[in-house]
């Protein structure tokens, strides 16, 4: 059993030098997810995934986080995109289709074929680190944005991420640095955070897992992304989740006191453990796991659930464009440009 498929990891540079190189090919990982600090121009991004696919002789999926607003990994290349607070407020559908346009040709023109967005928690006015990122408060308005912003990119034929289960708006702490408790009942989860997930479900490829602890799944204190009752009971039992779970990062600093976060993650549910650290820490949390798998306290049954799910949805992948076509780019950019304009004028 090929143990990398199962991460999703982060690298550091902007070539696909020999250091780099290296690294991908002693995890051989199912997923690389890029940041800002990896992207500098159209051409060179576009010939760094061109290289890393070549050298795996097989395509992982290739990740960004592409909501708009403060979370945007094109920013080096491309205008601004609004955020999803400002496509809240204006409420027009065709506005959130354009948004998802736009969003899923850039990717595609790169060969990026998994989008860690949308984020469909509800905005409870808390500073969490969730500030902009929503949609807004109401479930149903949440819901039908992301409904329009799904579809469009599976006609474009990129994968699309519902995070972050089981809904993280109530957190008073943001999970990059802090783990926050949400003291309600299941009840009133179930009623307003959970509906989006229950009624887009299908529609999204994966669902990302967060940090916080919740008081009616765990008594002592444990990050919904380790928690079992959250993924395995909730998420994979109770709703009948078929795709990929995910977890968000697990070098943040919310789970640091929590030792092998990795194979607990796994343990718990999760098919696909999301690593963005150094590459050292991670090839450390990579070895970690693969040894456990040889002293079988991960089971063959175990990892070929989460196999078949990821496989599943990887079929769905297409390999990068053969050339790069610059042209595009500009004309793109202006629409960017348009588009910003246009949803900063009726957001105010």
């Amino acid at each position: 059993m090929k143990i990398g498929q199962f991460f999703f990891i982060s690298f550091e540079g902007t070539e696909a030098n020999k250091t780099l190189l290296s690294f991908l090919n002693k995890i051989k990982p199912g997923g690389i997810i890029f940041f800002t600090r990896n992207i500098i121009t159209p051409g060179q991004i576009y010939e760094l995934i061109k290289k890393i696919v070549k050298e795996l002789d097989y395509c992982p999926f290739l990740g960004i986080d592409l909501e708009g607003g403060k979370v945007n990994r094109f920013k080096n290349i491309f205008p601004l995109l609004p955020s999803f607070s400002d496509l809240g407020k204006i409420k027009n559908h065709k506005i959130v289709q354009k948004h998802a346009e736009l969003s899923a040709k850039a990717m595609k023109i790169f060969g990026f074929n998994v989008n860690f967005s949308p984020v469909v928690d509800l905005d409870f006015g808390n500073r969490n680190g969730l500030e902009t990122r929503t949609f807004g408060r109401k479930p149903e308005l949440v819901t039908s944005l992301a409904e329009i912003y799904l579809q469009t990119f599976k006609y474009f034929k990129i994968l699309t991420t519902l995070k972050h289960f089981p809904g993280l708006g109530r957190a008073e702490l943001d999970t990059h640095f802090r783990l926050p408790t949400i003291d309600i009942s299941f009840s009133e989860l179930e009623k307003e955070d959970l509906l989006p997930f229950k009624k887009l479900k299908n529609m999204a490829s994966f669902i990302m897992i967060n940090h916080a602890h919740y008081t009616c799944f765990e008594t002592e204190i444990l990050p919904s992304s380790l928690s079992t009752n959250v993924i395995q009971n909730l998420l994979k039992h109770k709703l009948n989740y078929e795709g990929v779970i995910i977890t968000d990062d697990l070098a943040m600093k919310a789970i640091e006191k929590y030792e092998n976060a990795p194979l607990r993650a796994f343990t718990a549910g999760a098919d696909m453990i999301l690593l963005c650290d150094q590459p050292s820490e991670i090839e450390k949390n990579f070895q970690k796991f693969k040894n456990e798998y040889y002293r079988q306290k991960i089971s063959e049954n175990r990892l070929k659930q989460s196999f078949q799910r990821i496989n599943r949805i990887k079929s769905f992948v297409d390999f990068p464009p053969d050339f790069f076509d610059s042209q595009i780019i500009n004309s793109l950019s202006r629409e960017f440009e348009n588009h910003y304009n246009q949803v900063k004028k009726y957001s105010v």
